[in-house]
């Protein structure tokens, strides 16, 4: 169903699972008690208390756990004691002595995951991966915390386990965050009434015939996408909250979304779109981005892990369309255009105060008169104490050389001079016609201020920063408030919960006008 932009709530109860009625404690209890405990449960036609409905969608959820459990495979990691946390990487391939494979992020990704030391079961909760580097190899490594239903918790059984075991192994034994996911949805629906209520009686009771909330059928947009017979009937005949448009794979489902969406979503209104592979999600994405760049076309936002999506929906990530987005590019333009300009000004100045001066090689003043200045003096009496603390320290002395010290100090004094000069005098243009790409009152001129051109380059390049860190800011709020489509698979849909904590009723041209605000207000 469609609803408007700003209007996507989500509800949400915080689990302790410190307590034994937590949901992860009861995934825990059931992979670690038998298998036949948990059976799957007959779903009904119809359900007159919706209490009876969440019960059995947990009830099956928890069977299709404990049999995903059962049935799976496993990874095994080595885990080690670093200096205040513990650390597990990939195993070697045993199959080839020879291979090491280099563990990638995604593989070490094991929050939400199940695994199993010295006949433990524990529950990875948080697991943060960074980037090491061994005998000259470069990996990733993961850092674990979790634990068990006794109480105990996995980094401490590691480092207990390690003390006794110099190779301690860890098997993964099941990725259980979507188990999770489905179930406390299902607890938190069941505690805690949805605010549509209507689409939850729709689903109770799917003989219902409850109107939908699509618009007028508009024109198809055959010359983007081709449609056929049935297809076209499915879109036009939509009307119930609830429909069902089923077809075997290939049967041209993602064309029939396009054309739903394109023809049928009321304007100003969100859709999402769920699904249960990241397959399916790109193939839909290839539908829906043909108009994405349209000024009334679909907007799409991809929600979920950028390293599992697919190609195309990788490029429709929240993160890959603030880098593209107009504001931003348009900022980073103006901020490099800018500094372009103010470093070839720069160099023209550097070009200016190099004309006036040259090192000095050589003097008409002999060694004797140049260590009997003051300043040569100091230097001397400096450069003993310091050769005093050197030669205590076992460190090997400075040469005393007069001259050197001298001509560096002329220099330094002669090159802060010219730059002086440089900074206060005006460049004299040449009594020439000037190029037509120069404007006319700057044609008429007969000297140039650099310094002051220098300076307002810097006023405008410092601006131009913080208007582009403005715009970067303020870039993923304005993708979620243009997007009109969402797509993420069912594990990802978490993710729409925390597009709601930003604010939603601000005007989206306001994060233009700050954004330009930062560059009118120099001048």
């Amino acid at each position: 169903m469609f609803r408007p932009r700003p209007r996507l709530h989500f509800t949400h109860l915080d689990f302790d699972d410190s307590e034994r009625g937590g949901p992860r404690r009861k995934l825990l209890e059931a992979f670690a008690g038998n298998r036949n405990d948990y059976p799957f449960l007959p779903v009904e036609d119809t359900y007159r208390n919706r209490s009876d409905y969440y019960s059995t969608m947990q009830a099956n959820v928890m069977a299709e756990a404990v049999c995903a459990f059962h049935g799976g495979g496993g990874m095994t990691l080595n885990c080690r004691q670093t200096f205040d946390w513990l650390v597990a990487s990939r195993c070697e391939n045993a199959g080839n002595a020879n291979s090491r494979p280099t563990p990638e992020p995604s593989d070490l990704q094991l929050k939400d995951n199940v695994v199993e030391l010295n006949r433990t079961l524990f529950w990875v909760t948080e697991c943060n991966i960074q980037e090491v580097t061994r005998n000259g190899v470069a990996g990733h490594e993961a850092n674990l915390k979790g634990f068990a239903l006794g109480g105990r918790r996995l980094e401490t059984a590691l480092a207990d386990f390690r003390s006794e075991h110099p190779t301690t192994r860890l098997k993964v034994r099941l990725f259980a965050g979507d188990y999770l996911i489905r179930y406390r949805c299902a607890s938190e629906l069941q505690l805690s009434p949805p605010r549509d209520m209507m689409l939850e009686r729709m689903v109770l009771d799917p003989t219902r015939r409850d109107p939908g909330s699509y618009a007028m059928c508009r024109s198809i947009q055959m010359h983007l996408m081709p449609i056929n017979e049935d297809q076209e009937r499915a879109v036009k005949s939509l009307g119930l909250r609830v429909e069902i448009i089923h077809g075997p794979p290939g049967t041209g489902k993602s064309t029939t979304i396009f054309h739903l969406l394109s023809a049928r979503m009321p304007p100003r209104t969100a859709s999402v779109v769920t699904c249960v592979t990241n397959q399916a999600i790109d193939a839909v994405a290839e539908k829906l981005s043909i108009t994405h760049e349209n000024a009334d076309g679909l907007r799409i936002l991809v929600l979920g892990n950028p390293t599992r999506v697919g190609k195309t929906a990788g490029n429709y990530t929240l993160d890959n369309l603030c880098r593209r987005d107009a504001l931003v590019v348009s900022m980073k333009r103006a901020h490099n255009l800018l500094k372009k300009a103010l470093r070839a000004a720069e160099d023209f100045q550097f070009a200016r105060q190099q004309r006036l001066w040259k090192p000095h090689t050589r003097s008409r003043f002999s060694q004797m008169y140049i260590e009997g200045l003051p300043s040569v003096r100091r230097y001397r009496l400096e450069l003993e104490q310091e050769n005093l603390r050197r030669r205590r320290d076992s460190m090997p002395l400075e040469k005393y050389d007069p001259v050197k010290f001298y001509f560096d100090r002329l220099n330094s004094t002669k090159q802060k001079m010219a730059w002086a000069v440089v900074r206060s005098r005006p460049f004299r243009l040449p009594q020439k016609r000037m190029p037509l790409c120069f404007p006319l009152s700057f044609q008429n001129r007969k000297s140039w201020r650099v310094q002051v051109f220098v300076e307002h380059l810097q006023r405008c390049a410092s601006k131009a920063q913080q208007a582009f860190r403005v715009a970067q800011d303020t870039a993923a709020r304005r993708v979620v408030r243009n997007s009109s489509v969402f797509l993420c698979t069912i594990p990802s849909s978490y993710q729409a919960r925390r597009l709601t904590k930003h604010d939603q009723t601000r005007n989206s041209a306001s994060d233009s006008a700050q954004t330009f605000s930062w560059l009118c207000s120099s001048k």
